[in-house]
C-alpha cells in the first residue's frame, strides 16, 4: 500500500453497530404510515446508504412517500433509535494506533449530520476525528462520494493519493473509487464479502487491527 496520510472511516456498520436503532425507527415509521413492515434482514440492508433510496428500493415507496418515511425515521431515532447501539470491539484501540503513527482519521457518513456529530459525541470517539463529514438533513448531501469530496475539502486535501476510505459496504467502495481513491472494505459490518468485492475493494480486512495492520504496512 502506498503511504497514507488520512484515513475515512464509514459510520453505521463500521464503527458502531446500529441495527436495533434502525430496525426500531424503520418499524416507527411503516407503523406510522399503515405501511406493512419489512423483514429484519431487509431492514439491515439500510445500513450504509442514504435513506430516501432505501425507502424506495426496499418498501416500494414513491420519492414523496420515502421523504415522509425519513421524516417518521428520525422522529423515533433522534431520541431513542440513536443509541440502541455499540461501538464494535477494537474500534478505540484501531484509532488510537492510527493517531499515534501519525494519520489524520475522519468520518465520512450518509448519516444526517446532526446525528453523526451526537452519536459519536455520546461514545466519546470525536476527538480522534480531524473532521466528521456526513449527510445533508435536507437531503442536497447524500451521495457518497459527494460526502467524501465534502470532507476533503474541510480538510483542504487536494492529494487524493494519500487519502483511504474504510466501510463495510459497496457504497463505501464505490463512493471512494467515485471520489478518486482506493477503498479497505471491512467484513465485520453489514456488508457481505462477495458484495465488498464486487464492488472492486483494493483490500479487505476481517478486524480492526487487520484494518491498522494494512494501513501501517507502507
Amino acid at each position: 500500500m502506498k503511504p497514507i496520510d488520512l484515513v475515512l472511516f464509514d459510520l453505521d456498520g463500521t464503527i458502531t453497530d446500529p441495527a436495533e436503532g434502525i430496525v426500531n425507527s424503520i418499524s416507527h415509521a411503516l407503523s406510522a404510515m399503515n405501511h406493512p413492515m419489512i423483514p429484519r434482514e431487509t431492514c439491515c440492508r439500510f445500513i450504509g446508504p442514504a435513506l430516501l433510496d432505501s425507502f424506495q428500493r426496499y418498501c416500494g415507496m414513491s420519492a414523496d412517500e420515502a421523504r415522509e418515511a425519513i421524516r417518521l425515521f428520525r422522529e423515533y431515532y433522534g431520541p431513542h433509535g440513536m443509541f440502541e447501539c455499540y461501538v464494535f470491539p477494537g474500534i478505540r484501540e484501531l484509532f488510537i494506533r492510527l493517531k499515534a503513527a501519525g494519520k489524520r482519521i475522519a468520518v465520512a457518513t450518509a448519516k444526517a449530520e446532526p446525528f453523526a456529530i451526537e452519536l459519536l459525541d455520546h461514545y466519546g470517539l470525536t476527538e480522534y476525528f480531524d473532521c466528521i463529514a456526513a449527510a445533508s438533513l435536507d437531503g442536497s448531501r447524500s451521495d457518497k462520494a459527494d460526502i467524501i469530496d465534502h470532507g476533503l475539502a474541510m480538510l483542504g486535501i487536494t492529494d487524493r493519493a494519500a487519502v483511504i476510505m474504510v466501510g463495510d459496504r459497496e457504497y463505501d467502495v464505490i463512493g471512494a473509487h467515485d471520489a478518486g481513491m482506493q477503498a479497505i472494505g471491512v467484513t465485520w459490518g453489514y456488508g457481505p464479502l462477495a458484495e465488498l468485492q464486487q464492488a472492486g475493494a483494493d483490500y479487505i480486512a476481517a478486524t480492526p487491527e487487520e484494518v491498522a495492520d494494512l494501513i501501517l504496512s507502507e
